[in-house]
């Protein structure tokens, strides 16, 4: 590679690799927040970071791989479960006691439902919505690193508290109802709120947060259970 190459696909000079990369993500985390994948272009990146325009290419192999990263570091989740100090998803797997299965089960649902109704910050909300507006859905890329393994935790879970269920696309149906039942309280918040009387002018506290998750694991195991007796 040539000299003036070389110097094109560098960060700034005067700012070291680490600190580029974090201003780049910072930066690509605010356009994204606010605008959708399309319209964010890599110059417009570049430009909010203050970085030449091939700095991107120097840390990141585009802008695909600089939108995944900044969706797992400051948006949905990252590689753990739901960032709430559970273990990492390939972890969730192992687990084989009933006990802490149900338990990490409450634990995902909660954080998972609790960033549909509590403050959330900013850039957090602001990528979760761009995503969720997609027509085309997620990409492959956020779809095989965040919401696949996610279900596929979920499914774990569940198999673990009801052994009798092994057939893969029927356990994970059971984790998108389970999950669904957190996102309505998104799209239908006023009606949700309404039906418990709170103020929809009012956060929904920890408590009632954590209240509705325990009544979606016990609807959930009470009826699969059910269908291991019948």
């Amino acid at each position: 590679m040539k000299e003036q190459e070389i110097e094109e696909n560098a960060p700034e000079a005067n700012v070291g690799h680490g600190q580029a990369r974090d201003r780049l993500l910072e930066a690509a985390a605010r356009l994204f927040s606010a605008r959708s994948y399309e319209d964010v272009s890599i110059r417009d990146i570049a430009g909010a970071a203050g970085v030449r325009h091939g700095g991107v290419n120097y840390h990141f192999r585009g802008k695909s791989e600089l939108y995944l990263e900044v969706v797992q570091r400051f948006g949905l989740c990252n590689n753990h479960a739901e960032s709430s100090g559970a273990p990492p998803w390939e972890a969730v797997l192992e687990i084989t006691d009933r006990e802490e299965a149900q338990g990490l089960l409450h634990q995902i649902l909660f954080h998972t439902l609790a960033k549909m109704v509590l403050p959330q910050d900013a850039i957090a909300s602001g990528l979760l919505n761009q995503e969720m507006s997609r027509k085309d859905g997620p990409s492959d890329e956020i779809f095989e690193a965040i919401i696949f393994p996610k279900h596929e935790a979920l499914g774990h879970l569940i198999s673990v508290l009801a052994p009798h269920i092994t057939d893969p696309s029927e356990l994970r149906l059971i984790s998108i109802g389970m999950t669904s039942q957190c996102i309505a309280f998104r799209h239908a918040r006023p009606v949700m709120y309404r039906l418990l009387g709170i103020d929809a002018n009012e956060d929904m506290t920890p408590e009632m947060v954590g209240r509705i998750v325990d009544r979606i694991v016990r609807t959930t195991l009470h009826g699969l259970l059910g269908e291991q007796d019948s």
